[in-house]
């Protein structure tokens, strides 16, 4: 699988803040067509209480395609969710990188 592929994964919220980092990251991606990198996921996470196998067909989605994995979350529960689920489907190790940005409310 060649590392010019990238998922973009982020949590649903109220205010939209976790898709308006995306869509930034999204942005710088896209800006320059020499990088050649490819967002071929854009996804939100399955929220709150959805069941186990939402989010393993999600990651399934994305072990599929690429390897590089670019997450937002706001909260550290759906963060321990997610490192869960990606060592439950053998997706913590060297094959794939992933990228937790981290969003701070240290002042607007």
């Amino acid at each position: 699988m060649d590392w010019d592929r990238v998922a973009l994964l982020y949590e649903t919220s109220a205010q939209d803040y976790p898709l308006s980092i995306i869509n930034d990251v999204e942005t710088a991606i896209n800006e320059y067509e020499t990088y050649g990198v490819n967002v071929v996921v854009k996804q939100a996470l399955p929220s709150g209480d959805a069941n186990d196998a939402q989010y393993i067909s999600v990651l399934n989605r994305i072990k599929s395609r690429c390897r590089i994995i670019i997450l937002v979350v706001q909260t550290a529960t759906p963060r321990r969710k997610y490192l869960r689920m990606i060592t439950e489907q053998n997706m913590a190790n060297e094959e794939y990188v992933h990228i937790l940005l981290g969003l701070r409310s240290i002042g607007f």
